[in-house]
C-alpha cells in the first residue's frame, strides 16, 4: 500500500519536474551555443531523473561509518571497512543487474572492469584500488571507482521497496513535500 502511494506521487512530481527541465532546455539552448555547457547539465539531470537515479554524497571525517552506512542501505557489504581510516578514493555505487566494479586513472591508462565470483571478491578487489592499504598515497592514480550493485532499483520491487517509504518520509521534510 505505502509502496503505491510513494509510486504515484513520485510520478506525478517527475512529469512536473521533466516538462519544467524541458523548458529550461529549450530556454537555454536559445540563448545561444555559448550555453551549451548549461544546456547538457540540464539534459543530464532530466536524464538522471527519468532513470530514478540519484546522487547521495556521503560526507563526513575519517572513521565515521560512511561506508558501513552504504553497505547497509544496499544490504551487502560492498565497500570494505576496517578499524583504520581506509576510503582514501571517491567510489560511486549504482544498481543494475551484475555486480561489478570500474577503476578509472588518471592519464590515458584505461579503466579496469572486475566482476569476481563474489562480493568478498570484488571487495579484495576494492581494497586494491580505494584504501590507503592497498593503494598507499593513491600511487596507482586512481581517480574514481564505480560499483554496480545487483538487484533490482529502488521503487521497483526488490529489497530497495523495504525502504522506499523509510526515505520518502524522510526526504519530505526537506524537499517540500506535504
Amino acid at each position: 500500500m505505502m509502496q503505491n502511494v510513494v509510486r504515484q506521487t513520485l510520478n506525478k512530481e517527475n512529469s512536473f519536474i521533466v516538462s519544467l527541465l524541458e523548458k529550461g532546455t529549450h530556454l537555454v539552448s536559445d540563448l545561444g551555443t555559448e550555453f551549451d555547457h548549461e544546456t547538457k547539465k540540464i539534459s543530464s539531470l532530466m536524464s538522471r531523473l527519468l532513470e530514478g537515479r540519484l546522487h547521495l554524497a556521503v560526507l563526513g571525517q575519517f572513521k565515521r561509518g560512511k561506508s558501513t552506512l552504504l553497505n547497509a542501505f544496499v544490504e551487502e557489504p560492498v565497500l570494505p571497512v576496517s578499524v583504520v581510516p581506509l576510503t582514501s578514493v571517491p567510489t560511486f555505487i549504482r544498481f543494475g543487474k551484475h555486480s561489478m566494479i570500474r577503476v578509472h586513472f588518471a592519464g590515458k591508462r584505461s579503466a579496469e572492469e572486475y566482476i569476481g565470483a563474489s562480493t568478498s571478491e570484488r571487495t579484495a578487489f576494492l581494497v586494491k584500488h580505494v584504501t590507503e592499504e592497498g593503494n598507499p598515497k593513491n600511487e596507482l592514480g586512481v581517480t574514481e571507482v564505480g560499483g554496480v550493485v545487483a538487484f533490482s532499483a529502488p521503487f521497483q520491487g526488490g529489497r530497495a521497496d523495504r525502504h522506499a517509504g523509510y526515505w520518502f518520509d524522510f526526504s519530505a521534510q526537506y524537499s517540500g513535500h506535504t
